[in-house]
């Protein structure tokens, strides 16, 4: 039984489960699924909510590249896209000490932030590592991506070593295989084999997965504009103020005190 306090998550799906047979599941499988983890309905909101976000930036298609890393305490939420030879992806990047922008980008934000909480008890960590920030700067923030139909891919490649037997990563599928598009999606390699493990996931599952083994996207079929859509909070360590060069740090103090003292010179506006 798996004790973890949530708003969002399945009280039943966690008790019919145990951390030991997960922990057995990813040495022996390198995955495991947890179904009915988040409720239908939420899922379809949330589905609903991010096709219509997702469409937006197909229009306008953020300038921002996706990175890996290199993220600063303190930074803004932002879209990314790519598309080059390592992936064809829109990727939001949203971080926990930032306003959400709705109530369907908390209620993803918070299933992030708990689900980060199930993954830290698997890898028998503090239940909050990765929400509150420890010293070395280790934390989560949240990767919302969406693969366009087509022309959408990640290519496969291995997130790093195991620690502790697997390197524990997991993923949220927004829409489905065989329901929402066809063919493609995330594969796991596994002894040679391909596994399609979108075949597998049905709205509420929750995919736990070793990032060690290779992983990606292939290209998908959709009958609308939306592709894959998923999320997941992604382990990463923060940038600080020490780790910037000084004459950076310069730069940016000239900077604010020039914002500053132009924003005082601004007039006030009054209502006639």
């Amino acid at each position: 039984m798996i004790q973890l306090k949530s708003e969002h998550l399945s009280k039943t799906a966690l008790e019919n489960i145990s951390l030991e047979e997960i922990q057995s599941k990813l040495l022996s499988d390198g995955f495991f699924i947890i179904k009915d983890l988040i409720p239908k309905k939420t899922v379809e909101k949330l589905k609903i909510f991010w096709a219509k976000e997702f469409k937006e930036q197909s229009k306008s298609r953020p300038d921002t590249k996706s990175i890996r890393g290199n993220l600063h305490f303190g930074e803004r939420d932002f879209d990314s896209y790519s598309d080059n030879a390592e992936w064809n992806i829109f990727r939001t990047f949203s971080f926990f000490w930032n306003e959400s922008k709705s109530r369907e980008h908390k209620i993803t934000k918070e299933i992030a932030s708990e689900v980060n909480g199930l993954r830290n008890l698997i890898e028998e960590e503090d239940v909050s590592r990765g929400i509150t920030f420890d010293e070395a700067g280790y934390g989560v923030y949240l990767s919302v991506s969406h693969y366009p139909p087509s022309t959408g891919f990640l290519k496969f490649h291995s997130d790093g070593h195991p620690v502790k037997g697997f390197l524990l990563q997991y993923m949220i599928n927004i829409n489905h295989k065989n329901l929402d598009y066809s063919d493609g999606g995330l594969y796991v390699k596994k002894d040679g084999k391909d596994i399609d493990v979108d075949a597998m996931l049905e709205p509420g599952s929750v995919l736990f997965f070793d990032g060690a083994l290779e992983h990606g996207v292939n290209p998908v079929r959709s009958k609308d504009e939306i592709g894959r859509m998923a999320f997941f909070a992604i382990p990463t360590y923060f940038v600080s103020n020490s780790d910037v060069p000084d004459l950076v740090r310069t730069i940016e103090k000239i900077y604010l005190g020039i914002k500053r003292r132009f924003s005082k010179k601004k007039p006030s506006s009054h209502l006639k």
